[in-house]
């Protein structure tokens, strides 16, 4: 099931997107700065745990075939 990925890539660009631009708004570009690496690893909480999942999925695809 491949429905899952636009998904992924809506919630990354709200979080560092559009938390970025809020956070530059309100606080100024000089906390974006700062706010950048945040988001970003933000971001990497929700791609690895995502990433893992789908390597799972693949090996159990390869192992078990399309039953």
């Amino acid at each position: 099931m491949r429905d899952e990925r636009p998904y992924l890539w809506m919630v990354l660009f709200t979080l560092v997107v559009v938390g970025g631009l809020v956070i530059a708004l309100v606080y100024g570009p000089v906390a974006l700065l700062t706010a950048v690496p945040i988001l970003l690893g933000g971001a990497m909480l929700i791609v690895i745990p995502y990433l893992v999942l789908k390597g799972i999925e693949w090996a159990l695809h390869r192992y078990y075939g399309d039953e």
